[in-house]
């Protein structure tokens, strides 16, 4: 349990972990998110009902609760991403994450793989993309297309969404590095995984002024 809450402070999130009320042996129920609050609010919200119990009410209508989720689960995401990519070699890291309610069991208690959900890979640019908006930009989201041969790659685009993983990171690293002359790593694509993100970590400044309506 410790390792799951030093992962979660060295990551910038919080962490609530309890042994799960499942049946199987040995198992444990995580919740990361921004607050202590939350997460605990999160692993009550999915922990699975007593035998018995009533169904939970369904949530109010609400037009922005699935952009609200989506973007929970982004930032969840990127903080798990960025904590493993601290703790293991870039070959080491997945290549992607997909957020579940809970783990579908079959009748022995052990996780029916079959029932688990596929990654939702993805070689299509957002459709709300932003271009690149100066020339550092450009070059570095230039480097993603080649790499991930994906033409058009947005600033926000998520290089994981798009279909990298730890090896492209690794080619990306050793392009980037190439054409701006500056070092960059691997661990630096799972930390800023937009183009946005990387260049600002680059010690680029800020973004550049958004373009006039």
């Amino acid at each position: 349990m410790q390792a799951l809450y030093d992962l979660a402070s060295r990551s910038g999130v919080a962490a609530e972990v309890t042994w799960s009320g499942r049946t199987v042996v040995d198992s444990l129920d995580v919740a990361f998110a921004p607050t202590a609050a939350e997460a605990a609010r999160l692993l009550d919200q999915h922990r699975p009902p007593l035998p018995g119990a009533a169904p939970p009410a369904p949530p109010a209508t609400d037009p922005y609760a699935r952009r609200r989720e989506r973007r929970r689960h982004r930032d969840l995401i990127g903080a798990v991403r960025a904590g493993l990519a601290r703790e293991l070699p870039a070959f080491m890291l997945p290549a992607d994450y997909v957020v579940v309610a809970g783990l579908p069991l079959n009748s022995s208690g052990k996780v029916d793989r079959s029932r688990l959900p596929e990654p939702r890979w993805s070689s299509v640019p957002s459709a709300d993309q932003l271009a690149p908006r100066s020339p550092l930009e450009a070059q570095v989201s230039a480097v993603w297309s080649t790499v991930l041969n994906v033409p058009g790659v947005g600033v926000r685009d998520n290089f994981f969404d798009l279909g990298g993983d730890s090896l492209l990171a690794v080619r990306v690293a050793v392009l980037v590095s190439r054409r701006l002359g500056a070092p960059v790593a691997a661990d630096d694509v799972f930390r800023h995984p937009t183009v946005e993100d990387l260049v600002r970590s680059l010690g680029d400044g800020e973004p550049p002024d958004w373009p006039a309506r």
